[in-house]
């Protein structure tokens, strides 16, 4: 211990000394806004890879001494349905007030239909999860849960890239944990100062968190595993804003990969002028709103780009934006639209909530498909960002839920798959 005290003084010192890392120009590290949401009420875990810190309460969060979301939850009466909903940061509501959850507003109407049995609803909803992690969670506490229902939304998560998959960070183990206290240490911030850079993250190739083969049999896992425990499984498709690209989203991606860069960002800003540069990289770590300078060389450069590499998304929609503000309405609903059409973050995500409904369509589970309905019934008031609600969207979301789980709950019980 002494020893380990030793070396960590003589590494702050070191530090000191040596002169900060110089940044790379034109580098978008999502991470950032990811660790700061992370690490305030989370905690590294073996095999979860990360998990709520019961007992934590500041600001619009309040995680229970059973680890959920939520005020305290006691053990589950005689006479109550209890729903336990598993998912990501939709199903959580990232910064979001607790009253303005899909878990608050679905017990309050289910609660409220005349001469309906009483029902509580659990959030095990958790950042950044993905199909991978939920079913970890499930095999480890589901039974401790004891839920009449299991419902579950996951896909948006699963499609992002990273360095390893989730289940390759899985079979590490302990690994997480040593790795995760070495990298908040001062000799460990100093050797990687020190040391030479002998590979640039964007070049390995990055896999999904969870591949869509993978997610289809963690769906079929869960599924099999809620039956198991006397649970009914059901599934939602999760909702995005249909009339902007998803690249409005990287304010809000969740890495778990701190050497993971977005691509398509990272080349578009490292190919515009310096000053869009700054405003873009404030914009997509949600610090400034999008207020590209509205010059000839800025716009017409934007524009350049977005013919030369007109299958990228990112161009179409910063070219609107510049249309939009010279008052160029038609000019920039039609770049708008090739931005919509070129977004290849949206159909990977789709491919996840079509695997839902395959698996729906061969009777294997049962879904409600929340994502067509918000596809059918849009309104930009109820998306804080591309997939994320507002109070509003968590309330229609809800209302939905709740109507489709009343007609699902007077059908027959399903068996084991």
């Amino acid at each position: 211990m002494f020893a380990f005290l030793v070396i960590e003084g003589l590494a702050l010192i070191l530090l000191q000394l040596l002169p900060e890392p110089e940044a790379k120009p034109g580098r978008f590290d999502a991470q950032v806004v990811w660790e700061h949401e992370r690490n305030s009420f989370h905690e590294e875990d073996a095999e979860l890879l990360w998990k709520p810190v019961p007992g934590f309460e500041r600001g619009y969060v309040r995680i229970n001494s059973a680890g959920l979301r939520g005020p305290d939850v006691g053990p589950k009466e005689p006479g109550r349905t209890r729903i336990l909903l598993v998912g990501d940061s939709v199903t959580f509501g990232i910064r979001t007030p607790w009253e303005n959850t899909l878990g608050f507003f679905l017990e309050q109407m289910l609660n409220s239909r005349p001469d309906a049995q009483e029902v509580e609803v659990l959030n095990a909803g958790v950042i950044g999860y993905t199909s991978h992690q939920g079913r970890i969670l499930l095999e480890q506490r589901l039974r401790e849960f004891q839920p009449d229902w299991v419902i579950v939304t996951f896909g948006y998560n699963d499609h992002h890239n990273a360095q390893l998959s989730d289940r390759e960070k899985t079979q590490r183990g302990t690994q997480n944990l040593v790795s995760g206290w070495m990298r908040k240490t001062k000799s460990y911030s100093a050797l990687q100062r020190i040391r030479p850079r002998t590979e640039d993250p964007i070049e390995r190739e990055p896999v999904p968190r969870v591949s869509v083969d993978d997610f289809r049999e963690n769906i079929r896992a869960i599924a099999e595993l809620s039956l198991e425990a006397g649970a009914r499984p059901c599934f939602l498709t999760t909702p995005i804003r249909p009339d902007v690209p998803m690249v409005e989203n990287l304010r809000a991606i969740e890495f778990s990969d701190q050497t993971v860069w977005m691509r398509e960002l990272d080349f578009a800003l490292g190919s515009l002028p310096e000053p869009a540069q700054r405003n873009l990289t404030e914009h997509f770590l949600g610090r400034a709103p999008l207020d590209l300078p509205q010059d000839a060389e800025n716009c017409g450069r934007i524009l350049e780009l977005s013919e030369t590499h007109s299958n990228l998304s990112i161009f179409h929609y910063l070219l609107a934006h510049c249309l939009q503000v010279a008052g160029q309405t038609d000019r920039a609903a039609e770049a708008l639209q090739l931005s919509l059409q070129n977004d290849t973050e949206r159909r990977s995500m789709d491919r996840y909530n079509e695997t839902l409904r395959q698996l729906t369509s061969r009777g294997e589970i049962e879904l409600i498909d929340t994502a067509a309905w918000f596809d059918e019934n849009p309104d930009p008031a109820d998306f804080a960002d591309v997939v994320h609600l507002t109070g509003d969207g968590y309330f229609r979301l809800a209302r939905r839920v709740s109507e489709e789980w009343s007609a699902l709950a007077q059908t027959a019980t399903r068996t084991k798959p």
